[in-house]
């Protein structure tokens, strides 16, 4: 089903669907004006991503029960890497920062 209405309809639909939900006088007015959408964007150096993980992540080198959350570890941030930089991140340096979040 489609209905189409004019703004006049569609102010005095809201205004009653209101009334009903809310019990009292409501006031509904649709601007004429097309929303406004801004796009920002943010482009990650790898030491910014670094910063995000260190401030969410803590080193997992100090328990040998977190072998294979250390391995998910890795391939989550060599993946957040390449999202976030656009480049990749050697498994190598992966392992490092995980364990002591070491710079590379």
């Amino acid at each position: 089903m489609k209905i189409t209405v004019n703004k006049q309809e569609a102010e005095r639909f809201l205004s009653h669907y209101f009334y009903q939900k809310l019990d009292e006088d409501v006031e509904v007015v649709i601007s004429d004006m097309e929303p406004i959408r801004e796009v920002h964007s943010v482009t990650y150096t790898s030491l910014m991503v670094q910063d995000l993980w260190s401030d969410l992540m803590q080193p997992s080198d100090k328990d040998e029960r977190l072998g294979p959350v250390k391995i998910r570890m890795m391939k989550f941030f060599m993946g957040l890497h390449l999202k976030l930089t656009g480049y990749s991140c050697s498994l190598i340096n992966a392992k490092n920062f995980i364990e002591s979040h070491k710079t590379f």
